[in-house]
């Protein structure tokens, strides 16, 4: 079966309408990561681009809620999964820190947004630790967002969205404090998935603290995400990974940026 055209295998859910209506419980569940660049994100593009792959979860990164613009609300309008507000049982935005001034303060955000074919019923976000003060290396927000997601037949799992710090030295540092801090964190019986743009390659610390605590590299055939890199992954328990794969984006418009500057990871996981 295709990464493309796959989808939930015992339950094909279309639209949020449709998953209460589905009885038999879901064994497999299509979960895309993708880090969307907000600051020159074109919305309706990236949403038909995604739209080809059909991801159950969708978890989003540099995502952005502005006065100019709420890219939370215009991407889940585009998916015609949810056209109210970020908090709504189908969308979650997990704030991280001010777009072009971080640490700054207003009603400006970038962060870290959870979408979901299914509904929503819990929801959470932790502020990262930081080692530093503004300004200066590190100084940008992190955090973590969660949802307990209910899948039918009224299996849950949570899923985790995250961006950590970037850079070497004083980010190095905080990236391995924050990877520690979520794993800690993350002591559940339900079944576990945790996403998002990690800053760091595979074999790095950031990296092995996760293998190392009993979870499973789901994205680990993807291929890279980042300038011939994989830095974006998706991580898994009692969850058992089948397919995965990052797309190579197209190639934009004369005059047009970029999709993003990361491609995407698709996994297939087997719930249970």
């Amino acid at each position: 079966m295709s990464i493309v055209s796959a989808a939930v295998t015992t339950a094909v859910v279309t639209s949020p309408a449709s998953a209460s209506g589905v009885e038999a419980a879901a064994t497999s569940v299509r979960v895309m990561t993708w880090n969307i660049h907000g600051s020159t994100a074109n919305i309706p593009k990236l949403a038909a681009f995604i739209k080809r792959y059909d991801p159950d979860v969708l978890l989003v990164q540099e995502i952005q809620v502005t006065s100019q613009r709420n890219q939370v609300r215009g991407l889940a309008a585009e998916l015609g999964w949810d056209t109210a507000a970020e908090r709504a049982d189908h969308v979650y935005f997990g704030r991280a820190d001010h777009p072009g001034a971080p640490c700054g303060s207003g009603d400006d955000w970038v962060g870290n947004a959870i979408f979901t074919k299914f509904p929503i019923d819990k929801r959470v976000r932790f502020t990262l630790p930081r080692h530093s003060s503004c300004p200066g290396a590190g100084s940008v927000h992190r955090s973590l967002a969660g949802a307990s997601v209910i899948l039918p037949g009224s299996t849950k799992i949570a899923v985790w969205n995250t961006h950590l710090t970037v850079g070497a030295g004083a980010g190095r540092v905080q990236r391995e404090a924050q990877a520690r801090w979520i794993e800690n964190y993350l002591d559940h019986t339900v079944p576990l998935v945790l996403a998002g743009d990690f800053n760091d390659v595979q074999g790095s610390t950031t990296y092995t603290i996760y293998p190392r605590a009993g979870w499973t590299d789901a994205g680990k055939n993807a291929g890279p995400t980042l300038n011939g890199k994989r830095i974006d992954y998706v991580w898994s328990k009692k969850a058992t990974p089948t397919k995965a794969v990052s797309p190579a984006l197209p190639q934009p418009a004369p005059g047009e940026p970029k999709l993003s500057d990361h491609r995407p990871v698709i996994v297939d996981l087997t719930i249970g």
